[in-house]
């Protein structure tokens, strides 16, 4: 049997999320707007005097979740990508779904450029919220999902499915019910 599989590589990986802060409802004035005047009035005196020295600091508002992230994913091996709440797991996945575009990053499909018409037909992204349909079997959820993503007529579509379930290994609970913590 021949493996079959893509490897995918990317390298510096930088992506950076806006973090828009809310004041509370009902304060006037808050201590971010008073430090904001603050170095609008610095900034003026500023202006008056030649720059010795040019300091940069990140914008505010804005979080580093990646910054130089490098991976690498091969056919048919076990990958984690573990670390707290907030370090960034999901975003890498998005980006590496190209759901997420990043500032800066170079990705590889088997050592190749990434070509995004072409990744898109053979990737597939599962969202941290699961929302399959409890009722559905497994190969009634990926008929489903086939029929949504592919152009094909409905014999096509099952036997893609059915070779799918089997390079999966899934035979043998093609027919269970997909289910959730009710069902």
């Amino acid at each position: 049997m021949e493996t079959q599989g893509c490897e995918i590589e990317a390298i510096g990986i930088s992506y950076n999320i806006y973090t828009q802060k809310r004041g509370h409802p009902f304060k006037i004035f808050n201590k971010e707007q008073q430090q904001k005047k603050k170095r609008v009035e610095e900034d003026q005196e500023l202006e008056e005097q030649p720059p010795t020295e040019i300091i940069s600091t990140p914008c505010p508002g804005f979080r580093q979740v990646l910054k130089d992230v490098n991976c690498r994913a091969k056919p048919w091996e076990i990958l984690a990508i573990v670390g707290p709440s907030g370090a960034g797991k999901s975003s890498l996945l998005e980006i590496l779904a190209g759901k997420l575009r990043p500032e800066s990053a170079s990705i590889f499909v088997n050592q190749k450029p990434i070509n995004k018409a072409r990744f898109k037909k053979i990737s597939g992204y599962v969202t941290q919220k699961d929302t399959l349909f409890p009722l559905l079997t497994v190969e009634e959820t990926l008929m489903f999902s086939a029929k949504l993503r592919l152009r094909l007529p409905e014999s096509e579509l099952s036997s893609r499915v059915e070779s799918l379930i089997q390079e999966l290994g899934l035979s043998h609970v093609a027919g269970a019910r997909v289910g959730n913590d009710r069902v």
